[in-house]
C-alpha cells in the first residue's frame, strides 16, 4: 500500500508520547477509536467518510497537533511499550473497524484530503 492510513500514522506518532497531566496514551486511543467509528459508520460511502474525517480533524486540530508534537519528542521507550501493552486490545479493535473502510476508500479524494488535515 502506497499511502499510510491516517490512523496508523496517528497511532505511531501518539504512542511515542511522554509526560503530561492526563494520560496522553488514553487520549491517543480515544482519538483513534473515534476515527475508527467514523470510518466504520461510513464504510459504504467514501465521500461521506472523507467529509466526516475532515470535520473530525478540524474540530480536534489542536488536540491532534499536541499529540503529534509530544510523539516526536518522546524519549521514554519503556513507558511507550507499557502503553502499547495496556491498550493493545482497544487498538486492535479500532484497527479492525478502521482498516477495511480505509482500504476500500484509500483512493477517494475526500478521504485523502482528510488525511492531509490529519497531517498523515
Amino acid at each position: 500500500m502506497k499511502r499510510l492510513l491516517p490512523a496508523i500514522a496517528l497511532l505511531t506518532a501518539t504512542f511515542a508520547l511522554n509526560g503530561c497531566n492526563s494520560d496522553p496514551y488514553e487520549s491517543a486511543v480515544k482519538i483513534m477509536e473515534e476515527m475508527a467509528t467514523i470510518a466504520d459508520t461510513n464504510k459504504d460511502n467514501c465521500d461521506k467518510m472523507g467529509e466526516e474525517l475532515g470535520k473530525f480533524a478540524d474540530s480536534n486540530k489542536s488536540k491532534l497537533e499536541e499529540l503529534q508534537k509530544m510523539g516526536k519528542e518522546s524519549k521514554d521507550k519503556e513507558a511507550d511499550a507499557k502503553a502499547m501493552e495496556k491498550y493493545k486490545d482497544r487498538i486492535t479493535a479500532a484497527m479492525g473497524k478502521m482498516m477495511p473502510a480505509q482500504m476500500k476508500c484509500a483512493d477517494n479524494a475526500k478521504v485523502q484530503e482528510a488525511g492531509k488535515k490529519l497531517k498523515m
